[in-house]
């Protein structure tokens, strides 16, 4: 799974949802820090601070924390105590950042209001600075990066890559066409996985040569699926407006397959996989929920 633990975001609960999505890290925190075992996970809030308004996104790396959110800021926290994460950093992101991504001593952010993928060189976590940036298309909304790639999709119903390589210059380099109203992309051995929230659809493109994207293989999902995360040959989808986890085998990519699904609570809006368990965030009955997944077909909360 690309970026290490991270969370999606959604496109359909608003601005209350949008804070509820941060608390489904607690339990990947939780699993990272504090030497939980294999047993089922119990998610337990065990330390928290302060950030800017309206947090909307988290990625975690090295013993680092990065949010952002809607004060338009990048900040950062130390978590190497989970007991006690410390803001240690900050800096200025465009207008409504809504996703971010870190790899290879970079933070990769993605504002909706300015319309920009932002690179923050984060080689010294305590001072992150802003070093490059490209137009997107409008509202972008979900990013991951993978392989010198970054892997945009948002309200102009396109998947966008961009070259990162030099990460002072991010150059769009191919796009294709998405269902409507995509909300979150999963990169993960040469294919971008992709969720559609009003055409009800994931969507697979084949990314190994990202300067053509194209679009091999979808399947049907609930109805308005938020998020995706792909582990292994299985993608996890939540969908908020059906109230189901959702998994689809695809060890086929071009044949993505619905082989079991399981009830969550109100308005899941992000899924998080590692380790055989999934963990979906409710927006609208404010509950963090984890499911095992080791046996796909038939997960259970």
């Amino acid at each position: 799974m690309n970026c290490g633990f991270r969370c999606r975001e959604h496109r359909l609960a608003g601005w209350a949802a949008r804070v509820v999505v941060v608390s489904v890290f607690a339990c990947m925190l939780l699993v990272l820090f504090s030497g939980v075992a294999a047993a089922l996970p119990i998610p337990v809030p065990v330390g928290s601070a302060a950030t800017g308004g309206y947090p909307y996104s988290v990625c975690v790396q090295g013993g680092y924390a990065y949010v952002v959110g809607g004060s338009d800021t990048l900040q950062v926290f130390e978590v190497s105590d989970p007991l006690h994460p410390t803001s240690v950093g900050s800096a200025a992101t465009g207008s409504w950042p809504n996703s971010v991504c870190v790899q290879g001593g970079y933070a990769y952010v993605v504002n909706a209001g300015s319309d920009t993928l932002q690179v923050f060189d984060v080689s010294d976590p305590l001072h992150p600075t802003s070093v490059g940036s490209a137009a997107t298309g409008s509202y972008p909304y979900s990013v991951c990066v993978q392989g010198g790639y970054a892997y945009v999709v948002g309200g102009s119903d396109t998947l966008q890559v961009f070259d990162v390589f030099d990460p002072l210059n991010p150059t769009s380099v191919g796009s294709a066409a998405t269902g409507s109203a995509p909300g979150s992309v999963c990169v993960q051995g040469g294919y971008a996985y992709v969720v559609n929230a009003d055409s009800d659809t994931l969507q697979v493109f084949d990314v190994s040569d990202p300067l053509n994207p194209t679009s091999v293989g979808s399947a049907a999902t609930g109805s308005a699926p938020g998020s995706v995360c792909v582990q292994g040959g299985y993608a996890c989808v939540v969908n908020s407006w059906s109230d189901t986890l959702q998994v689809f085998d695809v060890s086929d990519p071009l044949n993505p397959t619905s082989v079991g699904s399981a009830a969550t609570g109100s308005g899941p809006g992000s899924v998080c996989v590692q380790g055989g368990y999934a963990c979906v965030v409710n927006s609208w009955s404010d509950t963090l929920q984890v499911f095992d997944v080791s046996d796909p077909l038939n997960p259970t909360s």
